[in-house]
């Protein structure tokens, strides 16, 4: 190379890439001197882990955008570091990330293998298993470097690029931005698989320290990592994406962290694993490996998985809800925006098709015939009922405190109708399922404005009540549902298409589209999806502001994330659980 900076950087890859060969094929026990017995004195080991990383991190820091937030606007200016405008040879971006990348993965050999040196050292030491007796984090050097090792993923995935009017970003700094991702995610699945959440409820209090809970720097990666699958979907999307590239660096890394923490993985992580079941891509790689796990996770946790099952549901539902099409804002609109606005309704149709057909494949995977399982079986009345509830409710805790126009999610009920085969099979759970909808739509007919409610709304409660043969009521209101055919295997004909009318169906008679926003759990068993999400203002036409790429209350994960320097903690609910897995 004609830079010598290049062939620097080029060398420290090479020693990195020697490092990890020669640590996965020698203990580091054989390389390293263990130190003396002075606690304040550090191992060659963890010497070397130190360097290494703060090396990586000044590497990682010199290339961060930097995020300035104005306190009177509330807004946020985003600052592109000057070294990606310098003129030197662009392809040390290139070689450095390949160097974070090497590095990486040395750092998680040096603490899987001191892992097992504490591992085995507690066992040689004959600690009772029972005993409730207190761990000093000093003496246990693998914690420390675990530690290290998270603050420097997340630092990887503040690399993040966000999208922003007047930014514009170098294809060399975009090249850089998902290569350090990618690599992030894939040794954050292999960290959380060496210190399972499980471990948390542990006997032995060394396992107890050493778990990985959802909080402070943790929830930072967990956030990251949640934030690049996303960004990856998108990619995903495009016309010459490469499939197998998604699996690989998004889609695995997931679904093997799910596995291995079967019995507390995180609902709303999983769900965006179930939501490429419907094979997104077209090649079949990414739904065979979903429905492959969601197959053994049934056999592991049908409970957690069903609850999941509702948060993927609730996920796309609500991105359904902010892709509504907006009227072309002109009296006379142009042949140009006309046509702009029917591309938007027939994507916005198609969204509602792929929910339910997602609806459908998420039921098959319940198996055949009766539920089986006593969990589950006990657990899947709750599951409808959290569905009607959301339906008639939203995030809140009644129609009055929902952010939308009454009746706006009614829709959602086409997609849980899919898995009424189940409950029609369970009659008594079918009879207490058949008041709870009927108190439900008697609530919503004596709500004040209930003359709001779109007629597609309401043709969508009368295709779920007679997919349930629920007979409807003797009142003229009612009339409508008579006429109303229903056929449960077949999707998308004979059913109401809500997502066919104008965005301005959903403009309350006032003009106010929104009301205050108010966030509730979807259950105690749910965390918070939109938690720290700002009030939108009644003004716009769309019920909620579409969110950019870059917004991280979009990610529809088990983390919130208000943004990427201000992580709030995951919402340690998540990880617990009932003997019935919903309230009924």
């Amino acid at each position: 190379s004609a830079s010598p900076k290049v062939d620097t950087e080029h060398s420290i890859c090479l020693m990195m890439l020697r490092w990890k060969t020669l640590l996965l094929a020698c203990q580091s026990k054989y390389l390293f001197d263990e130190g003396s017995n002075d606690e304040e004195e550090e191992g060659e080991a963890e010497g070397l882990f130190n360097m290494i990383s703060e090396a990586m991190g000044n590497r990682l820091s010199d290339r961060q955008p930097i995020y300035n937030k104005n306190e009177q606007d509330d807004a946020t200016s985003i600052t592109v570091p000057t070294i990606w405008g310098e003129d030197e040879d662009p392809n040390i971006h290139n070689v450095v990330a390949q160097t974070v990348d090497h590095a990486l993965k040395v750092l998680l050999v040096i603490i899987s293998q001191e892992l097992i040196r504490a591992l085995d050292g507690q066992n040689e030491s004959g600690v009772d298993n029972g005993d409730d007796m207190s761990v000093d984090e000093d003496d246990l050097v693998v914690l420390r470097l675990r530690d290290r090792l998270v603050k420097l993923l997340g630092l990887c995935f503040d690399q993040y690029l966000i999208p922003q009017p007047g930014v514009e970003y170098t294809d060399e700094h975009r090249d850089f931005s998902s290569s350090v991702q990618a690599s992030a995610g894939q040794v954050a699945s292999d960290l959380r698989t060496l210190f399972p959440h499980e471990w948390s409820q542990a006997s032995d209090p060394v396992r107890r320290k050493l778990a990985l809970r959802g909080s402070g720097d943790v929830s930072h990666i967990l956030a990251g990592f949640a934030r690049f699958f996303q960004s990856r979907e998108a990619i995903s999307d495009s016309d010459d994406a490469n499939p197998v590239r998604f699996v690989q660096q998004a889609l695995a890394p997931l679904c093997r962290t799910t596995l291995v923490n079967d019995q507390d993985f995180y609902r709303k992580e999983f769900a965006l694993v179930l939501a490429h079941i419907t094979d997104k891509e077209g090649n079949g790689n990414a739904s065979q490996t979903v429905l492959n796990l969601a197959r053994l996770l049934k056999k592991m946790n049908p409970v957690r998985m069903l609850e999941s099952h509702m948060a993927c549901l609730r996920m796309c539902f609500e991105q359904w809800l902010d892709s509504e099409p907006q009227e072309p804002e002109s009296s006379s609109p142009t042949e140009e925006e006309l046509q702009a606005f029917e591309e938007e309704e027939a994507y916005h149709s198609k969204l509602f098709s792929d929910m339910e057909h997602l609806g459908q494949k998420l039921s098959q995977t319940l198996g055949v015939g009766k539920l089986t399982d006593v969990n589950l079986k006990r657990s899947f009345l709750g599951f409808m009922k959290e569905g009607v509830r959301f339906s008639f409710e939203g995030n809140g805790s009644g129609p009055e405190e929902d952010d939308l126009v009454i009746g706006s999610r009614l829709p959602f009920l086409l997609i849980l109708q899919k898995y009424s085969v189940w409950i029609k099979k369970d009659k008594p759970n079918l009879e207490e399922l058949t008041d709870f909808i009927l108190t439900k739509e008697s609530e919503l007919r004596a709500h004040p404005e209930f003359d709001e409610v779109h007629p597609d709304d309401l043709l969508a409660l009368s295709t779920f009540k007679q997919s349930l043969n629920i007979k409807p009521r003797s009142t003229a209101s009612f009339a409508d549902e008579e006429t109303t055919g229903y056929d449960e295997h077949t999707s998308g004909m004979g059913t109401p298409s809500p997502m066919s009318t104008a965005s301005s169906r959903r403009i309350s008679a006032t003009g106010s589209r929104s009301r205050a926003s108010v966030q509730s759990n979807l259950s105690p068993l749910y965390e918070d999806d939109t938690k720290g999400e700002d009030e939108e203002s009644p003004s716009p036409p769309k019920r909620r502001k579409l969110r950019s790429q870059g917004d991280a209350s979009s990610i529809q994960s088990s983390i919130t994330k208000s943004t990427i320097h201000n992580p709030e903690t995951v919402d340690e609910n998540d990880h617990e659980t009932d003997d019935s897995g919903f309230e009924n």
